[in-house]
């Protein structure tokens, strides 16, 4: 059942702290790409050596020549236990004084001796009752609730995500830190090194001549008033397309609901439904992907975040971004729209599309908020909130 790395050197003096790094099997995914922007920030941090927990082989090349960070492959994908046998069995074998949890669990006891840290990210599953499968909605569900009552420190990754863990978790507020997520250096490189054209030509599309919505294509995405509010451009226009970047899995019924709209209202061939692409190993694609749009799309029911409209700002294109959750908090309320209004986001396409400093100045004002969120400051964050447990721990 686990596949053993080489062994952690027990003389080793840096403090060690064990990882959960579970998340990464689901490749592309948020949790994945924040946690990845963690690591390459923690790897320049010599106090620590990590030890990370992976259930995903492909992802032991990303880390392990990294001086201080030590993967380790562990063939599990039971939820439960690997947070209640895996992680507090290597935390005890390996002597580690701090266990990170970054996808909203823990295991459900204290340890002794151990401080146990996680990073909840959003109160989803009970926010959103309908959008889950039913085992997977009662799991997390109680593992979040679980974590908010175990864990030494939780981290919340906006002030929002915060309250909704003091309301739906009853996590006690002094316990909790707030920590947003950052932006993936591995999109902001050059394209030099990748064949834009081939990249776009692959896909069917044009520079300039799409928008995109980056998420897994659920209700809570909001798929369908993307091509509510885009209906009339896109009838208009054929040669302009929508590509919607995501698994289409995980809601079926969702998805066989925006089939029969594009169907019904004659967009056959003007949607492209792209799966999840893994930014961290596949950076420069996404990128082509992302900063050769002409507009991005981003109305979510609810976010305890909400980090691919900063990617895409990052790299000059604005997006419409909805006020709901954590959304005004991160972008700034002028910079987001109310989804009740369809005519508002109807008009602002029209003018983006029309204006040309008008699409500037939005750009503009939607790029005032990235240098908060920028791994480096992000990532010292973590380190402080690692030694403020580490004097704690026995």
């Amino acid at each position: 059942m686990i596949v053993s790395a080489p062994q952690v050197d027990e003389k080793d003096p840096r403090t060690k702290v064990l990882i959960d790094g579970r998340c990464f099997i689901n490749e592309g995914s948020s949790p994945s790409v924040y946690l990845h922007g963690l690591l390459k920030q923690l790897a320049k941090c010599d106090r620590y050596l990590f030890i990370l927990l992976l259930n995903n082989k492909s992802y032991v090349n990303e880390f392990k020549n990294y001086s201080n960070i030590h993967p380790e492959i562990i063939k599990v994908k039971n939820n439960i236990f690997w947070d209640n046998v895996i992680l507090p069995y290597y935390a005890l074998k390996n002597r580690c004084r701090i266990i990170f949890y970054p996808k909203s669990s823990s295991c459900c006891y204290k340890i002794p001796g151990k401080k146990i840290i996680t990073t909840i990210h959003g109160a989803i599953y009970v926010v959103e009752k309908k959008d889950r499968k039913l085992l997977e909605k009662i799991y997390w569900k109680y593992a979040g609730k679980i974590a908010s009552k175990v864990a030494d420190r939780v981290v919340a990754v906006s002030e929002h995500d915060k309250q909704d863990l003091i309301s739906y978790y009853g996590c006690r507020p002094q316990k909790i830190k707030v920590i947003p997520i950052g932006i993936n250096q591995c999109l902001l490189q050059s394209e030099k090194a990748i064949d834009k054209s081939a990249v776009l030509q692959s896909y069917g599309l044009e520079e300039k001549k799409y928008f995109i919505q980056v998420g897994l294509l659920t209700k809570k995405k909001n798929h369908l008033f993307t091509l509510r509010v885009l209906k009339d451009f896109l009838t208009a226009n054929k040669q302009y397309k929508v590509v919607f970047l995501g698994s289409q899995d995980r809601d079926t019924g969702y998805y066989s609901k925006v089939l029969d709209y594009i169907d019904s209202n004659g967009l056959n061939g003007q949607i492209v439904f792209l799966d999840s692409i893994d930014q961290n190993r596949e950076g420069e694609r996404m990128s082509v992907l992302l900063r050769n749009a002409r507009l991005g799309f981003f109305p979510s029911t609810y976010e305890g975040f909400g980090i691919p409209p900063l990617e895409m700002i990052a790299l000059g294109v604005p997006v419409l971004i909805s006020d709901r959750g954590s959304l005004p908090e991160v972008y700034g309320k002028n910079n987001t729209l109310p989804l009740e209004e369809e005519n508002l986001w109807i008009e602002e396409i029209k003018r983006l599309l029309s204006d040309d400093e008008y699409f500037d100045s939005v750009l503009k004002s939607q790029q005032e908020v990235i240098d908060k969120y920028r791994w480096e400051n992000i990532g010292e964050k973590y380190l402080e909130l690692f030694a403020e447990q580490e004097n704690k721990a026995g």
